[in-house]
């Protein structure tokens, strides 16, 4: 029966058979493409940029729809961190400053904006070494507004083109013959484990 096993693994490895995970966080705005969510990001980026007041509303009618699915909302003082780190809140020595105006702060709100669709590829069966492949693209936008008006904007995009390997030597071979179904899912494991790549922002992104 174990020689069945091993020979149905040289079988299955020969022709290639492979397992696909697709990993997505979709928001729906811009037709869910990340060309035309960059592009929009650009187009808003340029507005602001020439000292134009962009308002809630007017984010709504450039397509930011800020209360879609995914789309995290971010209170004040923690949105500045993610901006600028904890350290904004800390004097020199790394204690928090007692002087901070939490009213001042309140007046802010930060939105993340991600999009990601990453299909993740790898043998189903393999004897010492499992290869994993990585294609797509993961776009984060990270706006800030006070008082409802625009103040601050950041992108971040990364195409996701990468191969990884994972070699233990027979590793495939021994897990198949000892327990056939548990090679598939030995395999799924370790996919799972490549889910995050590129900015590792997902999902939701942090913006720190």
């Amino acid at each position: 029966m174990k020689a069945l096993v091993a020979v149905a693994l040289l079988s299955a490895a020969a022709t290639g058979c492979t397992s696909v995970i697709t990993s997505t966080v979709e928001t729906g705005l811009f037709e869910n493409n990340p060309e035309k969510i960059v592009a929009a990001y650009e187009n808003l980026e340029k507005r602001k940029l020439g000292d134009e007041i962009i308002t809630f509303q007017d984010l709504e009618h450039l397509g930011f729809n800020l209360k879609a699915p995914n789309v995290e909302a971010v209170p004040g003082t923690f949105a500045l961190k993610r901006i600028f780190g904890d350290a904004v809140f800390r004097d020199k020595n790394g204690v928090e400053k007692p002087d901070i105006n939490l009213e001042e702060f309140s007046k802010y709100r930060g939105y993340s904006i991600p999009y990601q669709r990453i299909e993740i590829t790898s043998d189903r069966i393999y004897l010492s070494e499992l290869e994993v492949l990585q294609k797509g693209s993961q776009v984060q936008i990270f706006l800030l507004l006070k008082q409802d008006k625009l103040c601050y904007c950041d992108l971040r995009a990364v195409t996701i083109d990468t191969r990884y390997s994972h070699y233990a030597l027979l590793e495939g071979l021994i897990v198949a013959i000892r327990n056939p179904g548990k090679a598939a899912l030995n395999t799924l494991q370790k996919l799972e484990e490549y889910q995050r790549p590129g900015l590792k922002f997902f999902a939701p992104i942090p913006i720190d």
